[in-house]
């Protein structure tokens, strides 16, 4: 039903290319077709803390539309990126016109704050190690859903920076705990690839009892 309500040009913009701006007037509402795109927000200090990593398929901006507000996050690609704009006006009219595609985005509304919900007890609750092997995992799902994962590997435009940002911990951190998944036979990094070469083992590292992680 998206697909068919998404018309327009293919637009692309290159890797740290700013899609939308945190408090601009309006928010851009877009599809992401290929690539990597990040949600983040500028903290009171003037780091910058990543929300949300969005890969192809996600639907993004489409809240401050239908409030009628300005965006309270700002989306940078992390890759060269392919996306779709859609008409903001006609996003925000369609529980009046098309309610099957109404029922649809509210259904992605359920499913992003169960992942929000998940993701804050994630990084509140749990160490370093498992809130990494979780994103991980998420990661993983989202992309094998998206036939994007082969013989358990797939594409990890991520650096270490990012990945302390996303995990909510000094880049240091990660990179010893991303020593020890790899001494341990969990995951690799190879060539901006990412090789998960044992699931079940990447699973306990997380405590992984979400089904969002598990999703096929």
């Amino acid at each position: 039903m998206l697909l068919q309500y998404r018309p327009g040009e293919l637009r692309s913009a290159p890797t740290e290319t700013l899609l939308i701006r945190e408090g601009e007037a309006e928010s851009q509402v877009l599809v992401l077709v290929t690539g990597w795109a990040a949600r983040s927000k500028l903290m009171p200090d003037g780091r910058e803390m990543i929300l949300q990593l969005h890969l192809p398929g996600d639907l993004i901006g489409y809240s401050p539309a239908l409030i009628g507000e300005p965006p309270h996050f700002s989306l940078h690609a992390l890759t060269p990126i392919t996306y779709q704009l859609l008409d903001r006006k006609r996003v925000a009219a369609v529980f009046d016109t098309a309610p099957a595609l109404a029922r649809e985005l509210m259904l992605r509304l359920a499913h992003r704050q169960r992942i929000v919900e998940y993701w804050l007890m994630n990084i509140a609750r749990r160490r370093v190690d498992q809130r990494l092997a979780w994103i991980l995992l998420v990661l993983f799902a989202h992309l094998r859903h998206l036939g994007l994962v082969k013989d358990g590997a797939f594409r990890f435009p991520l650096s270490q920076q990012q990945i302390a940002d996303v995990v909510g911990a000094h880049v240091i951190h990660v990179n010893r705990v991303l020593g020890q998944f790899r001494q341990r036979g969990l995951v690799r990094m190879q060539n901006r690839q990412l090789h998960i070469d044992d699931l079940d083992g990447l699973r306990r590292a997380a405590c992984a009892c979400s089904t969002v992680a598990d999703r096929d």
